[in-house]
């Protein structure tokens, strides 16, 4: 289970909605990062989740007035993206860093 400190780093980056328009709280911020195992996993869960919520939302147009709404889905495949990108960045590093191990040769005896 998430640790209080790991909960509240992720809370950090969600917009202040984040329960109450979305219904990620506590609960469902820990279970998403222990799935995930980590803080940009996490967060990318998260607009993924939203992107998902707004994927069917068309631009109205009415009475001489108009709403975007298509841009909401837009947007949050934009932080889709980000957290993508930097997801990437860090299995890069991670590889970049890896230490090799060497056991040396082993030979067979013929």
């Amino acid at each position: 289970m998430a640790t209080q400190q790991e909960i509240a780093e992720v809370k950090l980056h969600l917009p202040t909605d984040a329960e109450s328009e979305y219904g990620w709280d506590d609960q469902k911020i820990s279970d998403a990062f222990d799935a995930s195992g980590s803080l940009n996993r996490t967060l990318r869960a998260f607009w993924n989740d939203v992107a998902n919520k707004y994927l069917l939302h068309v631009d109205i147009s009415e009475s001489g007035s108009s709403r975007s709404m298509g841009v909401y889905y837009d947007r949050a495949m934009e932080r889709v993206k980000y957290y993508d990108d930097l997801i990437a960045k860090d299995e890069e590093n991670a590889q970049v860093h890896r230490q090799r191990i060497s056991f040396g040769q082993i030979e067979r005896g013929l």
